[in-house]
């Protein structure tokens, strides 16, 4: 991978690097007015024009939980950069996985605002976007971490093999990367292996998966079996409702996943029904 980018012709500067891929570096950047992060792919060998299209969608439209889009660049070669508002907050991921203390409500809170912000990437027209690579270290807190948005878009090059994948995304074939030989060949066979994944009931599967994190504040290491961790979950008012909707959110079968602007409705009755139970106690 190359160390160096350069974006001086676009008047970017790369301040440092805030993370890292196997084949992505993330960026905090500056164009003299404002502070973003620039993602750079190197290698890539997916559809430009796709991701480009996705970004130049985001631009047009804005949400208060999805971070703002700032456009993409193709550089040189098979180098792209994907700019994007600068998340100066804590990921999700470290906050539940570290010392944040927060509770029902607060999940609750989270998670609306997460389905929220995917509903209405869901319907956007003329074309919906899928975000297509929903886990906890790609959502930000703000605002003393009320505030929760969205970022890191799928690219269409990610290898597609983790707990937030549902099962008719993963790959039918078992991937053998020494016998294909060539990285541009290794891209084009995840590309092909993933060519239609990215849709609506995948980014509920895997807003399923991260609702049952954030209620347990477990790392998901499973696959597939469902039912028993829901016994994680505390037995307490609301919680068979929730268990419900992770049940039915990370379903095997996508067709009996429901659509997200209903689990927005979902989480408000189940927020209503805790707060009842809270009244009673």
């Amino acid at each position: 991978m190359s160390n160096t980018v350069d974006l001086t012709h676009l008047n970017i500067e790369l301040l440092e690097v805030i993370g890292k891929g196997n084949f992505t570096k993330v960026y905090k950047a500056t164009n003299c007015r404002q502070i973003f992060s620039a993602k750079i792919y190197y290698d890539f060998y997916g559809d430009y024009n796709w991701v480009a299209m996705r970004c130049k969608h985001l631009l047009e439209n804005k949400h208060p939980n999805i971070l703002n889009s700032h456009g993409s660049e193709k550089i040189t070669g098979k180098v792209i950069a994907v700019f994007m508002e600068f998340a100066d907050g804590e990921s999700l991921y470290n906050y539940i996985h570290g010392s944040g203390k927060y509770t029902r409500n607060n999940a609750l809170n989270w998670m609306a605002q997460l389905a929220k912000g995917l509903a209405f990437l869901h319907d956007l027209k003329p074309s919906p976007i899928f975000h297509g690579n929903l886990k906890p270290q790609n959502l930000f807190l703000f605002e003393n971490y009320s505030c929760l948005k969205i970022g890191d878009f799928a690219s269409g090059g990610e290898v597609i093999s983790n707990c937030y994948t549902p099962p008719e995304a993963c790959p039918k074939t078992p991937r053998n990367f020494d016998k294909i030989g060539r990285l541009d060949q290794i891209h084009a066979y995840i590309l092909k292996s993933i060519k239609g994944c990215y849709t609506e009931k995948y980014d509920v599967y895997s807003f399923g998966i991260i609702l049952w994190e954030v209620f347990t504040r477990r790392r998901p290491v499973f696959k597939y079996k469902r039912e028993p961790l829901l016994t994680c979950i505390p037995n307490v008012g609301g919680s068979s409702n929730i268990k419900s909707l992770i049940a039915r959110c990370s379903h095997d079968d996508r067709h009996r996943r429901p659509m997200m602007k209903n689990v927005v409705g979902d989480l408000i009755r189940i927020s209503i029904c805790i707060k009842l139970f809270a009244l009673t106690d």
